[in-house]
């Protein structure tokens, strides 16, 4: 119990460092600089259009789009402008209930939801009624470590990534075959996850490390990573911190909480250009999806607000 409380004051003190320093590190020059492009426009949709107060994991749907609204206990469905259209959900344990919904990713047939205050997936079909649910280990040590983000292969396999600070447990998970998930590697893993077919990638956003019983997250060296063949991509940027990223076209889009930018990567991992700027992010939990017509949709969950970045023809 004494190593339980450690780890959450521990927890507890270095996600509020984070969020006061932004994304401070270890002492090195940083020689990353942003190339802005003319053509994409950003634009700021707020609670008082969204209705969702605290946005989190977010879906793009042709004909809407899904968010995780994490202190409301609720997925709520807006049209493509981000105009409020209806919710689904509520506070408590059962079917289509939350506590504090966090990644959310979809396949065809289903809509993959992280509840994880029950630490369980929440499985929905395409209108958003209930299918399932699979149990997560319960390894939280706060509200603050939980499970974060969420990725499905074509096979079925899901992927899950942690918040957890602890380096023993903060690891990519797999679930496969008997609703059981274990750990993909050894290596630790703070950060997010992206699918495509068979594949899915990583970016690790924060170096994990423990000094004197006291565990915590900080910005550093990250890469892009193919998960599925458990090999590096690229190296990232010192202090890039890479947020959530999608792929998109032979492209991959990624969010940096060093620029607090939507910046675009080749194949390889290296930086091209940025579409947009936004406030800065002050913390990790930042989520991104796109259109089938290259419209990016980010949850600011600081803001409270929903960023669309789209190109400027297609206004």
């Amino acid at each position: 119990m004494i190593y339980l409380k450690k780890t959450f004051i521990a927890s507890f003190f270095a996600f509020i460092l984070f969020l006061s320093a932004g994304c401070g590190g270890q002492e090195r020059e940083i020689t990353h600089e942003i190339v802005l492009s003319e053509d994409y426009s950003v634009s700021e949709i707020g609670k008082d259009i969204t209705k969702v107060s605290s946005p989190y994991g977010i879906v793009c749907r042709e004909e809407d789009i899904l968010v995780c609204d994490y202190s409301g206990n609720k997925i709520v469905i807006l049209d493509m402008d981000g105009n409020y259209l209806r919710e689904v959900g509520s506070l408590g344990s059962g079917p289509l209930e939350f506590i504090r919904p966090t990644g959310m990713t979809r396949t065809e047939q289903y809509i993959y939801v992280i509840d994880s205050g029950n630490n369980r997936l929440q499985i929905l079909d395409r209108e958003l009624g209930f299918v399932r649910e699979i149990g997560l280990p319960d390894l939280r040590m706060s509200e603050l470590s939980f499970f974060m983000d969420i990725a499905v292969t074509s096979e079925g396999d899901i992927y899950l990534s942690s918040s957890f600070t602890d380096k023993r447990i903060s690891r990519i998970y797999r679930i496969s075959g008997e609703d059981k998930a274990e750990e993909v590697s050894s290596q630790t893993f703070f950060g997010y996850l992206a699918s495509e077919g068979n594949q899915v990638y990583g970016v690790n956003s924060m170096e994990l490390y423990e000094e004197k019983n006291a565990v915590g997250a900080r910005s550093g060296e990250s890469s892009l990573k193919n998960i599925t063949e458990k090999k590096d991509i690229s190296e990232l940027p010192y202090k890039y911190c890479p947020l959530d990223f999608v792929l998109y076209g032979d492209s991959y889009y990624c969010l940096s909480g060093l620029t607090a930018s939507l910046d675009r990567l080749d194949s390889q991992g290296a930086y091209l250009d940025t579409l947009a700027k936004m406030p800065s992010f002050k913390g990790p939990y930042v989520w991104i999806d796109v259109t089938s017509d290259g419209t990016f949709y980010v949850t600011h969950r600081k803001e409270g607000s929903i960023f669309i970045v789209r190109k400027k023809a297609d206004e």
